[in-house]
Order: C-alpha cells, then structure tokens, then sequence
C-alpha cells in the first residue's frame, strides 16, 4: 500500500541498488503499456519478491480485482517466488485462517521487521533472505581481469628472469640475446 510503505519501499529499493542488486519498483521501473501486464511479467522474471508489510496493508478490499497488493502477492504465489515480508512498526500479522485464502501463506513466510533505528541490519537481513545475488559491474570485472592477466605476464617475467632450474646452453644463448 502505498500510503504508509512507500518510504520504506524505497529506501530499500536505493539501498539494494547502491549495493549492486537488479531491483524492480513497480510504477518506478515498468514502461508505458499494459500496467497488469508488464506487472506480472516482471514477478515471474523476479527470483525474490518483496512485500512491504505496513498496519494497513492486510487489510483488503472487498472486490479482490481492485486491490492490486493481494493480486501481486497471489502472481507471486503461484509462480512459487521467494516471497520475504517486511514488517513495519506497528503491524499485527494475522492468522493464516484470518487471511484471503488466495494469499493465506504469505504469513507463513520468512520475513524481516524494519527497523529505522537499525536500518542497516535491516538491509542485512533482507540480503541474506534473497534468493538473488548482486550484479557483477562491468568495471568491477575489467580490473579483475586486468589484475589476473597483470598477475599471469607478471609470473611469466619472472619465472624467465628467474630460473628456479638450471638453464641448458641453448637457453642460456636465447636470453643473452
């Protein structure tokens, strides 16, 4: 619900980017088009879903086609996504048997207590529930391999400047060249 989760929605959505997680906002992230549609495909692309979980939340709307948090957790469900809750301050969790059958296992899963006081072991907690594992940036990865290929020419140098055995007389030719 966006009326009392959004802030929190989002700094951990900038929380999870900076640290280099692929992260999907909903409204911040989909594209023009189909909103439903482009919605449940990126669940079904998700490894991980997170529900921020506020005192409001759980409270669900008559009509089930207009409460667009039961239809997201429900996708979720069915196509068996790492679901981890986020509980803000204040929420009651309620019975499974007290929830919408469709969504009833939602508070059977795993999930973190937000906390604004801590809120880096917050973050810890939700990284180590994750399912997903943070992106490799390409500058990242070119000085890796910059440092392995520095570290492989580096070897050879020296191995060759260096002998650890004895050099034969063609050898001992071809180096004094």
């Amino acid at each position: 619900r966006r009326s009392d989760g959004f802030a929190t929605a989002r700094l951990i959505y900038d929380r999870l980017e900076k640290v280099g997680y692929r992260v999907s906002f909903d409204m911040e992230t989909l594209r023009s088009g189909n909103f439903n549609t482009q919605l449940y495909e990126r669940i079904e692309k998700c490894r991980d879903i997170l529900v921020i979980v506020s005192k409001d939340a759980l409270q669900f709307r008559e009509n089930p086609e207009h409460d667009w948090l039961r239809l997201e957790v429900a996708h979720a469900l069915k196509h068996n996504k790492n679901i981890i809750p986020i509980f803000l301050r204040d929420v009651v969790v309620p019975q499974k048997e007290d929830m919408p059958e469709d969504i009833a296992e939602l508070v059977m899963k795993n999930g973190v207590t937000a906390s604004e006081e801590h809120f880096d072991s917050t973050i810890g907690k939700i990284k180590r529930l994750l399912h997903s594992r943070r992106k490799i940036k390409n500058k990242l990865l070119i000085a890796v391999l910059c440092m392995v290929l520095l570290a492989l020419l580096g070897g050879g140098y020296y191995i060759y400047e260096n002998p650890i055995y004895p050099l034969t007389s063609i050898e001992k030719q071809e180096f004094s060249l």
